[in-house]
């Protein structure tokens, strides 16, 4: 007997909620628990300076182009 057409849905479903609470765990675990956000007053949570934030800045010059290669392969 073949599984009902909502079956195989829910079974799909199942398979990506299962597949997203592993990635989710996965990322959490390599990310660790990260620093507790520093109080407004300038302290760090275990009662320190807390540490200058870093800007972001953009590696490429402005006006950089990005070329990609693509490689043939014949036989």
């Amino acid at each position: 007997m073949q599984p009902s057409p909502m079956e195989k849905f829910m079974a799909i479903v199942k398979s990506l909620i299962l597949r997203a609470m592993v990635v989710y765990f996965v990322m959490s675990f390599i990310r660790g628990n990260g620093s507790k956000p520093a109080a407004s007053s300038g302290q760090s949570a275990d009662g320190g300076k807390a540490p200058p934030s870093l800007a972001s800045s953009n590696i490429f010059p402005n006006g950089t182009e990005f070329v990609s290669i693509i490689i043939n392969f014949t036989l």
